[in-house]
């Protein structure tokens, strides 16, 4: 069921932010959760995986909840044992493991030489790519499972006890941090000068880069996990409430809201046309980004508490169910699947045309 208001006047103005928030720098495609800046899950592919080879699986100490990342020819990932491994992302073989904590439950981040990651021991890391060595931690308030974004030389994350940080990318210094009624897991979305992330006091934040002040809140009718992406001016995320929501960017207003029969904790990933996100009533939704309206809809009658990522005209995602999907993204038909031995909370990343994502069995796969 969807609730649309204000269908010709909200529009206009989304297009109008769309052409101005469209010109927002990126970071590197795949070196963050969510792929870019903006969290939309959309990934450039010159060739799209097809699931009928398995290149690699790399045996993990500790399964791996988060997803990995790509640098230049590095795969990193983080086990949740608290041990962060780089590892050659053609062979599997090993650059090095350092073990910061004793769980972790973020996804890194990659910029500049540097990988930042946060932990469940209330510490924030940054960490030479090269060799594993600890460049700087800093202490946070809560556990750290909001996942990094890194703008300019700042590194912006969320924790437990309701701050989102900014912090100095080459020093760890502090240069902001905001304080809301409840914790964060969501990671921060970034457009136009502006910070986006749910709340688990059911908020959706809008936070200004520069000083940390709020421009505004939208609030839902429970917590957000969901991580916002931002496109066309729009900001689009999931609530636990059950329902999906569209507001625009630069005001917080509703645009549409999408209902669905469970919570939503999956994060969306967002193409020109479509928006796609799972629901724990185990279905992957496509809907229409401008209306709301449903295009189609994939069961599998497990919930889908994973994040999608769209690529070549195919949605990819894993499941509770222990499979690895590829869905058509015109149609809502299977085009494959891949079976794992363990539930699947990894989302997956796509890199010089290899499939990449983790699976509760301990194994950390590549599929061509």
């Amino acid at each position: 069921m969807k609730y649309w208001r204000g269908e010709g006047v909200w529009m206009l103005c989304l297009l109008a932010a769309a052409i101005v928030m469209g010109c927002a720098s990126g970071a590197r495609q795949g070196s963050k959760f969510r792929g870019n800046l903006k969290n939309t899950g959309e990934f450039e592919v010159a060739s799209v995986p097809t699931g009928s080879k398995v290149k690699w699986r790399f045996r993990t100490e500790g399964w791996v909840r988060s997803s990995p990342v790509a640098g230049e020819k590095a795969l990193y990932f983080a086990a949740s044992n608290g041990t962060v491994y780089a590892v050659d992302a053609d062979t599997a073989a090993l650059r090095w493991k350092t073990r910061i904590a004793r769980h972790i439950s973020s996804t890194p981040a990659v910029y500049k030489g540097r990988l930042y990651v946060g932990t469940d021991d209330h510490k924030f890391f940054a960490i030479d790519v090269a060799t594993g060595k600890v460049r700087w931690e800093f202490t946070t308030a809560g556990q750290v499972r909001s996942s990094p974004t890194v703008v300019g030389n700042t590194v912006y994350f969320g924790c437990t006890e309701g701050m989102l940080y900014a912090l100095d990318a080459g020093t760890g210094k502090e240069k902001w941090r905001f304080q809301a009624e409840n914790g964060f897991s969501s990671s921060p979305g970034v457009s136009g000068g502006t910070l986006y992330a749910g709340c688990w006091d059911g908020a959706l934040y809008a936070i200004r880069l520069s000083n940390g002040q709020e421009k505004w809140r939208f609030q839902t009718g429970n917590l957000i996990v969901s991580s916002p992406a931002v496109s066309r001016g729009m900001v689009f995320f999931g609530s636990t409430d059950g329902n999906f929501y569209a507001v625009d960017a630069r005001k917080g207003q509703e645009v549409w809201r999408f209902e669905t029969g469970d919570q939503i904790v999956s994060s969306p990933a967002v193409d020109d046309t479509t928006v796609y996100f799972g629901s724990n009533d185990g279905n992957l939704y496509a809907v229409n980004w401008g209306n709301g309206k449903e295009k189609w809809r994939f069961s599998i009658g497990e919930p889908i508490d994973t994040s999608p990522i769209v690529a070549g005209g195919v949605v990819f995602f894993g499941a509770a169910d222990g499979n690895f999907y590829a869905v058509d993204t015109a149609t809502g038909k299977e085009l494959w699947r891949y079976h794992t031995r363990g539930r699947i909370y990894s989302s997956p990343l796509i890199h010089n045309g290899v499939l990449y994502f983790a699976s509760r069995d301990g194994y950390v796969y590549a599929l061509k």
